[in-house]
């Protein structure tokens, strides 16, 4: 009896207890600190802002950038906008990118190369659509990307990212 009374309070503990319901992340660059955290069940991602309080990150706020206004940014504008440096963790990619261009960037496009041996050649490439976190970054600024769903980045592993493309508006 109290073996199985014992068992079934681990296994309680277990649920609701270890690992908790979100995961927070902190992210941080010259311009902006914040916390962001993810439910694990749903897998969305809210944004803790002082005085509001946590706001989803897949709300209209998020979606203010009508999709319909995105063009591809030119090669030249691409040009100038530099993927800093992005950084995984359980199954999101984030990635901090500045945007040097003249153009509000909503979203880009990354491979990610995970790479073996000493050679550091490409095991294998993956292809990640990004969208801007917290609101489309603007010209001369810092901000960030992220993705769900990207593949377990272990400790140790090694990998490189390359920016492919980018979309936006003009101001």
């Amino acid at each position: 009896m109290w073996a199985s009374s014992g068992l079934l309070a681990l296994l309680l503990v277990g649920i609701f207890v270890w690992p908790t319901r979100y995961r927070y992340d902190r992210i941080s660059s010259a311009s902006y600190a914040g916390v962001i955290r993810t439910d694990r069940l749903s897998g969305k991602s809210q944004q803790f802002e002082p005085g509001t309080g946590w706001v989803s990150l897949q709300s209209a706020q998020h979606d203010r950038h009508v999709p319909s206004l995105e063009q591809d940014l030119p090669k030249e504008e691409l040009a100038k906008v530099e993927l800093q440096k992005c950084g995984g963790k359980d199954v999101t990619l984030v990635c901090e990118l500045y945007n040097g261009s003249t153009w509000n960037i909503s979203r880009i496009v990354v491979e990610v190369a995970f790479l073996k041996g000493s050679a550091n050649e490409a095991k294998t490439r993956r292809v990640y659509a990004m969208r801007a976190a917290l609101s489309p970054v603007k010209p001369l600024t810092d901000g960030f990307f992220s993705v769900l769903a990207a593949p377990k980045l272990w400790p140790g592993q090694q990998w490189g990212t390359r920016l492919i493309a980018a979309k936006g508006t003009k101001p």
